[in-house]
């Protein structure tokens, strides 16, 4: 199994880098090598400390100022390409668990994923926001 590296928050409220399985993109994903994610004093402080008004059940990676570098595209995509910028990468995407850790917001990660939204919904498929908790 492969593993990256990504700031995890975790149960005790501790901020911990963590190895968890990378991220396996969809059909309607993209796989995003993360190049940057910038601390958001007030956020990020408050999501550690739990006085959030939207919180996700710890463990869960950090971060909502995130960029990256599109790697792979899945089958479904058409409004994104191998090589393009993107902002708001996820390690995890809202909603989903993997090795047990969650997301709010998840751009503190080596890897991530974003979704073509419009072309997913042409295909039936609704993606929910980012801060649903699962």
């Amino acid at each position: 199994m492969v593993m990256m590296r990504a700031a995890v928050v975790t149960k005790s409220r501790k901020l911990k880098v963590m190895d968890i399985s990378d991220p396996k993109p969809g059909p309607y994903q993209c796989l995003v090598k993360m190049d940057g994610c910038a601390i958001c004093a007030g956020t990020d402080s408050n999501i550690i400390s739990g006085n959030f008004p939207w919180l996700v059940e710890a463990p869960f990676i950090l971060g909502h100022e995130s960029t990256g570098v599109i790697l792979a595209i899945g089958q479904g995509v058409r409004n994104f390409k191998a090589g393009q910028r993107v902002t708001r990468p996820a390690g995890i995407l809202a909603g989903e668990r993997r090795d047990g850790v969650g997301s709010n917001w998840g751009g503190f990660a080596e890897l991530g994923l974003v979704v073509d939204t419009e072309a997913a919904k042409e295909a039936g498929i609704t993606y929910s926001g980012m801060l649903e908790s699962s």
